[in-house]
């Protein structure tokens, strides 16, 4: 594999609080072989600067984990342009502006690659996803009669001032459900990196203060509700927003997603 990782740091200054972490996920469809190398750079208006280069695309199209390459790094607060370059053909760049302040506990940036046809590979999507720090506007409630074969559903409620919005689905509230076993947490859905979400070609539909809600796990296959299968401990985890998330498509045909998100998790067993 040729991979080359450049990194280059130069802080100017510090802060008291720690640094968030940002995460960049490399996706990479069915079918990309044009793509050559892919160039990632994120520069702060004080210098300092994060980027990497991946060239280890597939020649025949053919890939057997579409999560290809995952590279983190903890970052100082400020204001950063996000910068792609995406070598396939004659090459094109896209852009993007992300902010980082004190309320900021991580980045995730998530690129996926596809292609248009047989000649053309292109970045399809680039998701820009701040979680922000705790807030606590949104309440979980055990599930009622847990048992192995019931169904993973969770009482949810608005404790806060504003509407709330779910994350990724505009507005059906899910999680992730994890199993602690053995000092291991064992991931049981969604598995998948990008779900079809059960349709989000949808209007949002918020949460309004005051008001309750269910929200599930669902399976990757096909949305449904997930059933445990055991009694045990688990965390059931979800994310939610106080906006939408917002969607850009530029003239090359990528879409610049946007969110700002919360998580709220809720510890139980039975």
């Amino acid at each position: 594999m040729k991979l080359f990782i450049l990194i280059i740091l130069c802080f100017f200054y510090h802060h008291s609080y720690s640094q968030p972490q940002v995460t960049i996920s490399l996706y990479v469809d069915s079918g990309v072989k044009q793509s050559k190398h892919l160039y990632f750079r994120i520069v702060g208006v004080s210098g300092n600067s994060h980027e990497f280069i991946y060239d280890d695309f597939s020649k025949d199209g053919w890939y057997a984990n579409h999560h290809q390459f995952q590279y983190s790094e903890e970052i100082h607060a400020g204001q950063y342009q996000v910068l792609v370059t995406h070598n396939t053909g004659n090459g094109y760049s896209i852009s993007d502006s992300l902010f980082i302040d004190s309320n900021t506990s991580r980045v995730d940036i998530q690129l996926y690659v596809g292609t248009k046809d047989a000649t053309q590979d292109y970045i399809r999507l680039m998701k820009t996803v701040r979680s922000l720090a705790p807030e606590r506007s949104l309440k979980i409630m055990p599930p009622q009669n847990a048992s192995a074969g019931s169904a993973a559903f969770f009482g949810i409620q608005n404790t806060g001032i504003a509407d709330v919005f779910s994350y990724p689905h505009p507005r059906i509230f899910f999680g992730r459900l994890y199993e602690k076993t053995n000092n291991r947490e064992v991931v049981h859905y969604p598995r998948q990196p990008e779900l079809p979400l059960c349709n989000t070609a949808v209007d949002p539909q918020p949460l309004r203060p005051g008001s309750e809600t269910t929200a599930y796990v669902p399976v990757s296959e096909d949305c449904t509700p997930y059933y445990f299968t055991r009694n045990g401990r688990y965390v059931f985890e979800m994310f939610y927003a106080f906006r939408p998330a917002t969607e850009q498509k530029l003239p090359v045909g990528t879409v610049l997603h946007r969110a700002d998100i919360y998580r709220q998790v809720l510890d139980f067993q039975f």
